[in-house]
């Protein structure tokens, strides 16, 4: 930071005015004065606190984020489900189409994939438009609206 030129950045008052992420200073300003600060969870909040890291050169805090973040990045894919390689590809000719409905078993238009990898999806039964009859693209307005 006051390698390069810094004293022609000052101002006539002879301050230096530093154009950062006002939210991430406070937390670099307490690494300053404590050598530590507690890490939050959040990603790209902690990208945001290792680029200001960055600039201020910080390389010990800037070793601590990328620490929290290889953590929380392993964490995440240990969570990921995995995917069984032996299951084969759908083709379409695997594909059926079931027509009978069966209301206690199944909702309709729902879609069902068995075992077998075959696919299928109840059919939609017609319903009926309750109300006073208004047309479907009419809205209804409150009483005291103007």
């Amino acid at each position: 930071l006051f390698q390069n030129g810094w004293r022609e950045r000052l101002d006539k008052h002879g301050h230096l005015f530093i154009d950062r992420d006002s939210t991430i200073f406070p937390l670099i300003l307490n690494y300053l004065r404590d050598s530590s600060i507690p890490l939050p969870r959040d990603e790209y909040y902690l990208e945001r606190i290792l680029r200001e890291a960055r600039f201020f050169k910080l390389h010990n805090l800037c070793a601590d984020v990328e620490k929290k973040i290889d953590q929380l990045t392993h964490r995440k894919s240990a969570a990921l489900p995995r995917i069984n390689e032996n299951i084969g590809e759908v083709s379409p000719s695997s594909i059926r189409s079931e027509t009978t409905f069966d209301a206690e078993k199944k909702s309709p238009g729902t879609p069902r994939c068995s075992l077998d990898g075959s696919f299928s999806e109840t059919p939609l039964v017609p319903t009926r438009r309750r109300g006073k009859g208004k047309k479907p693209d009419s809205i209804s307005l409150p009483r005291n609206f103007t």
